[in-house]
This record gives structure tokens, C-alpha cells and sequence, in this order.
């Protein structure tokens, strides 16, 4: 089963750009605002607000998120 509450229960959930990391930014997951950065390497496109992410890693209070892929995104 999935963990439900703390850094664990964050992974794998799709939230929104509020403001572009450059290197660190905000993003909306279950209601609450994080700091986030990009998890990937150089080269590609930079995240922009509105933008859905994928969290895959949480240091501290900071995540590290991704592009939400379509599928992710779907009802």
C-alpha cells in the first residue's frame, strides 16, 4: 500500500507549478504550497507555471519534481 502522510506519502504525486524553479521554486501538492527543484539534468526545457510536475524525491522541505507525463495528468 501507499503511504498516506509524511515524505513517503508526497512521491509519485501530481502537483502544479506556481512558481518556476530557477533553481528553486513553488509548487501546489495536495493543497499545500512546497519549495521544489528540478529533479532532472541540464538540458531540458525549464518548468513554467501552470505546468502539472511529479513528485520523485523529498529533501527536507524541498522536493524534487519532474514533468508530469499525459497519462499522469488524467482524471
Amino acid at each position: 500500500r501507499r503511504p498516506k502522510g509524511g515524505a513517503d506519502g508526497l512521491i509519485g504525486r501530481v502537483g502544479v507549478v506556481r512558481r518556476a524553479p530557477g533553481p528553486v521554486g513553488d509548487v501546489l501538492v495536495e493543497g499545500e504550497l512546497w519549495r521544489a527543484r528540478n529533479s532532472w539534468a541540464d538540458g531540458e526545457p525549464a518548468l513554467r507555471e501552470g505546468e502539472h510536475v511529479v513528485v520523485e524525491q523529498v529533501h527536507g522541505l524541498t522536493l524534487a519534481v519532474r514533468r508530469a507525463e499525459e497519462w499522469e495528468v488524467l482524471p
